[in-house]
């Protein structure tokens, strides 16, 4: 009896897991430390757990690239969520993410969808401590044509008002 429940257990957890694996191959997450600095930010970010924030002593805007590997695997994002914290919540202390497709042959940029802490609307975002904001995009999908990519900026005003981007999904 035992077992027979432990086999009805298991092939019920590798189902969920299979389900859970599917799901996310429509979408890319990623932490804050698996996207990338710009050169620019090298001596201006430092990481914290699995975010990233700015360094003691900066107000520099930073800039992280975060590549999305798995665009083939998507289907039709209209999506993007940020996770952060704020201790100040005041304006101009922000993260923004930019969702962008480049061009694989000729390299031309595009924008196609942004979130701002700072902003109510469009975005769906209350400026508190540890947050997500997300904003829905409309665009035509196309991983064949282009490489997909978020830019994510971090704005402080003053170094004792701290910053902190968590993650990014593209959904």
């Amino acid at each position: 009896m035992i077992k027979k429940a432990l086999a009805v257990l298991t092939v019920y957890a590798l189902s969920m897991i299979a389900l859970a694996n599917e799901a996310k191959a429509s979408g890319f997450a990623t932490v804050g430390t698996g996207c990338v600095p710009i050169p620019a930010a090298l001596n201006h970010y430092a990481d914290i757990s699995h975010g990233v924030q700015h360094a003691s002593g900066s107000t520099t805007q930073i800039t992280f690239i975060c590549a999305i590997p798995n665009a083939a695997t998507m289907t039709s994002p209209s999506k993007i969520t940020i996770s952060y914290s704020d201790t100040s919540n005041i304006a101009g202390n922000k993260v923004t993410a930019t969702y962008h497709k480049v061009n694989k042959i000729t390299g031309a940029v595009s924008t196609i969808g942004s979130v701002n802490t700072d902003q109510t609307s469009p975005t769906y975002c209350l400026q508190t401590t540890n947050q997500t904001c997300y904003s829905t995009f409309i665009d035509t999908f196309d991983p064949t044509t282009y490489f997909y990519l978020v830019k994510v900026y971090i704005d402080r005003t003053s170094v004792s008002n701290t910053e902190v981007f968590w993650g990014v999904t593209v959904e």
